[in-house]
Order: structure tokens, then sequence, then C-alpha cells
């Protein structure tokens, strides 16, 4: 592919129209790694399950490709690894065979390559039938597969035609009751000298999957800085919203911008931000470019490059482009609460930082107001919504499923699903929810199955997190508990706080089952659901504190009586 190839359209049967387009782009290995891996990490934290990654120290670093495809192709076979392992462990091994040894120091120079992937795993495996079948239109993607399922191909199968139409090979190895092992075989082009060298599989692995699930399991009191002003520059849209949600947290104005020269133009227009989050690979201009130009305009404040990892070296190149400072992507949010308040907070004057701080305290007391003086028919109303709510989550998470795993795609379905639940809540005021539904609907309607993909998981979380917060704190029973509740509430609390300080979540949530389904006065019962809601929200530091406190309270009460 020629410098500034346009796309090409090529032919796929089984997706949506048969086509797809192929649009190249430059990016990087780690980026890569890292936007695959997100959804996998669901599945290592609900199983025994160890990842390897393991990455040829040849392989370069930066590769010419269709990204999206490349991931899409990736994610596939890891989604299968996880899904069909319960236990022991998937390893992904990462390399690429050139054809062309000598290459330019030039950094924009290229030569031919075959990027490699090699997923394996300890799960159910499949026999020599089912590895046959297995690619074919009707064939499911392992054994039990529900035969409802099968008429429209596997996920497998489509990630087969996928690669085949990129002009590469996919191939697997397969025992029953040990294991598989895919490899894959996609033509790349490969750009400049730099590769990816011997401890960058075990930076990435340390570096950035354990920082993800710390971010997750800290908990963060959000200061309030209505006074902020952030621009996020992403190609992703799904990394810009994410990144947006975080902010939103903080009462933050957000602006977003999809490219480099999306950010200049906004600079150039007079805008001005307390912080620019800058992505560092995005096609056309970078972000390093992007952000010469915008030093070269005379624009002085902070800008941060978000970048997926750094080599040695690149470090200097963001400052002498005129970075402030890098952070990883996926966001750790630890870190951004640290550079929020030194880079935004700590900029205001007191009284401006006091204002806030009081109109916090104040949206909070109206907010307790507002819910203590709801109505009966309001509460049925909200009781109706919440069935209804439940009843598409459960839709959501089929369709996903299916859509994930064996590649059914079921755009009719999904588009009546988040329209009906967006009727049901503009009976309430819940404006966040109705606009995201607004804009799935949308995406189904014009079958954008990338925009279903990278959106609906975090719909269906933000409808959980309804379901929860709008459920009745009082269900009418006494306020007696007898020696013998006492004694379970102490002993699940304590299972529960232990499974939850070492991260097991498996446990904790068996523990917090079986607390729910007792019956309990009105007092504990609120306890209980804020520490499910927490466990849901994955804040473990607070699940932790309130378990033991409210363990300690229980076993005071328990020697007074």
């Amino acid at each position: 592919m020629p410098e500034g190839a346009g796309s090409s359209i090529l032919d796929l049967s089984g997706t949506d129209d048969g086509k797809f387009e192929l649009v190249p782009y430059k990016y990087d290995i780690p980026s890569l790694i890292n936007d695959t891996m997100q959804s996998s990490l669901l599945w290592l934290e609900s199983k025994p399950i160890e990842f390897l990654l393991s990455i040829d120290k040849d392989t370069p670093y930066y590769l010419y490709g269709d990204d999206f495809h490349v991931k899409q192709i990736l994610g596939n076979v890891l989604f299968n690894a996880f899904m069909y392992t319960d236990r022991g462990r998937v390893e992904l091994s990462i390399r690429a065979e050139t054809h062309r040894k000598a290459m330019s120091a030039f950094s924009g120079s290229r030569s031919e390559c075959i990027l490699i992937f090699r997923v394996s795993d300890t799960g159910r495996g499949m026999t020599g039938e089912q590895v046959r079948k297995l690619f074919g239109e009707s064939a499911g993607n392992y054994p039990d597969t529900d035969s409802a399922t099968r008429t429209k191909g596997s996920g497998i199968s489509i990630t087969k035609r996928l690669v085949e139409a990129m002009g590469g090979g996919i191939s697997v190895v397969s025992t029953p009751g040990e294991g598989s092992v895919f490899t894959v075989h996609i033509p790349q082009e490969c750009i400049g000298t730099a590769r990816c060298g011997s401890e960058l599989a075990d930076d990435l692995r340390d570096r950035r999957f354990q920082r993800m699930s710390r971010a997750r399991n800290t908990h963060i009191d959000h200061e309030y800085m209505p006074y902020g002003r952030i621009l996020i520059v992403d190609d992703f849209e799904a990394n810009r919203n994410a990144a947006k949600g975080i902010l939103l947290n903080y009462g933050l104005n957000v602006d977003t911008a999809s490219s480099g020269f999306e950010a200049v133009d906004i600079i150039k227009s007079g805008a001005v931000f307390d912080i620019m989050f800058m992505d560092y690979i995005m096609p056309n201009m970078d972000g390093l470019e992007a952000t010469r130009i915008i030093r070269e305009m005379g624009y002085a404040h902070p800008i941060v490059a978000l970048t997926a990892y750094v080599m040695e070296g690149q470090e200097e190149l963001f400052v002498v482009s005129g970075c402030d400072e890098h952070m990883y992507k996926p966001i750790n949010e630890q870190e951004l609460d640290s550079l929020l308040i030194r880079l935004v907070r700590d900029k205001q004057p007191p009284d401006v930082i006091h204002t806030a701080r009081q109109k916090m305290r104040k949206r909070k007391r109206d907010a307790e107001q507002r819910i203590s003086h709801q109505t009966v028919i309001q509460e049925e109303l909200k009781a109706a919504v919440v069935r209804d709510t439940n009843n598409a989550i459960a839709i959501l998470e089929d369709v996903l499923f299916r859509m994930n795993a064996l590649g059914v795609v079921d755009t009719e379905l999904f588009t009546v699903t988040v329209h009906g639940i967006k009727g049901s809540l503009s009976n309430i005021d819940e404006v966040d929810l109705i606009s995201a539904a607004r804009k799935l609907e949308k995406a189904g309607i014009n079958k954008r199955i990338n925009v279903i993909m990278a959106e609906t998981p975090s719909f269906i979380h933000a409808l959980r997190a309804f379901v929860e917060r709008t459920k009745p704190t009082h269900d009418g029973s006494t306020e007696d508990i007898s020696d013998d509740d006492t004694v379970f509430l102490m002993k699940k609390m304590n299972e529960f706080k232990l499974a939850c300080e070492t991260f097991d979540i498996r446990t904790a949530r068996s523990a917090m089952a079986d607390l729910r389904r007792k019956t309990w006065p009105s007092d504990i019962k609120v306890t209980i659901d804020e520490l499910f809601l927490n466990l849901i929200r994955g804040d473990f530091n607070k699940v932790v504190s309130e378990a033991e406190k409210t363990g300690n309270m229980t076993l005071q009460g328990f020697f007074v009586s």
C-alpha cells in the first residue's frame, strides 16, 4: 500500500451487506494490544485464568494497515479463548516476518511483512470433526453451542473470511479437554526501524494490565471543578467517550476532537483549555505534529500526550513537540485525579474553589430533598421503569453476547429494545440514559455495528446502576434481628471483606448473593445494597471499609444484646 493510499472495498460475505471497507493507517503494537485487551479483562476478573503475553523482540513497533479490522480479528480470537476456558491460562504471542531485511533509517520507509498472532488456551478443545466444521456457515464455535444460534455463521467463521479478505490466513489445532491453538497471519507493512524489543511484553503486562486493575479498585472522591475546561483529542469515539465519562464526574466542561486537524482548528478559533489531552497515534496528523502546530500558533496552556506505551527516547519527542506531560491509555483514574487537582483546581483562587464546593454541597442537598418528596405515583412509575430496564438489560446482554461470540448480528432486535427502553425512561428524569439510548437506536437503524459493539457495554452498566439506585430502601420488615441472623451476617460480611481485599470477585459475589437472599431490617438492607452497588462499580477500597465497619457494629450489638 503506497503512502496515503485511499480506502478500498473488499468482499466479505457474512457481514451486514457482504462488504467492508479497508482503511489503512499507521498504528503501533502497544496500542493494538491495549485496545484489544479491554473487553478481555472482564473475563480475567471473573475466571481463574492466567494471561501470558509474549512479543518477539524483532517485531516492528510501527505498522501500516487497517488496525480497526486487525483489532477485530485479534479480539474475536481472544474472546473465544477466554470464553471457552474455565481455568488455566490463555497465551497471546506476536511476531512478524518481514519480506525485505534491509530497512532504510528514514522513519517513513516501509517493507512488506506478515503480522502473526498465536492464541493458545487450556480450554475445552475440539474434536477433529468440530475443527473441520468450525469455519463452516452453519457451525457453532464450540461444543454445546445452542443450535438456534448457528444459522448465521460463527464468530470464528466470519473472522476467517475477514482474514482471507485481507490476504491472510487462520488455522487451528485443538485437542478435546486440553485446549486449542489459533494462528493468524495478516499481511501489513512495517514502518521505520523501531522494534518492540525484548522487554515490551513484560512492561506492557506489568505496567498496563495491573495498572488498569488497580485503577478500577481505587475509590476517588471527585473534586467538583465546574470552572475547568478540557479538550480530548482522539480518533476513536469509544476512547473519547470513556475519557469524557470520567471527566464529567468532576463537573468539568469537556470538549472533544476526532483528529489533530480538528484540534488545530479549535485552537485557531480562539478556544482555551485548562488541559488538552492529545492522543499520540492518529491517522494523517499524529498528536506530536498537531501539538507542534498548536505551539507554533502561540498556545501556551498544558497539553498532555496520551499513549499506550513509551519507548526509550520517546519522552524527549513529547517534550520537543511541546507536550508538557504524558499519560498512558486507558486512563488511570488515580493519576488523572492528581493531574486535574494540580493543573486545574490548584490554579484557581481560593474563593473560586470555595464557591464550587458550596455549589456541590447544595446540589447534594437538593437531590436528597427531591428524593424525599417523591409521591407514591412517582415510586410506582419508577418501579415499572425498573422492570422495563431489567428486561432490556437481559435482551441487550444476549444480543451483545451472540454478536461477540457467534457473529450473529441482530440489529432489528437491538434497535427495538433500545427504542423501547428510551420510551420507558422518558417517563422519568433520566436525561443521560435517554440520550445514550437515542444514540444507540440511531446506530441500530444505520447498522453501525462498531458503535453498537463499542458503546452497548457501558450503556448496560449505566442501566444496572440506575436499577440499583432506584430500588426502594425499605421493604416493611421488622427492625429485630435474631442471634442466628447476627452470626450469619458476621460470617458472610467477613467472607465478603476478605474476598474484596484479595480481589476474589467470584467469592465476593457469592457472599453478597447469600446476604441479599435474606430479609433484613431497613438499616442493614440499605448497607448491603450499597455494598453491592460499590462491588459492581469495582470500588473495592470503599467496599472493604464499609464491610469492616458493618461487621464491627454487628459484633458490638451482638455482645450488648
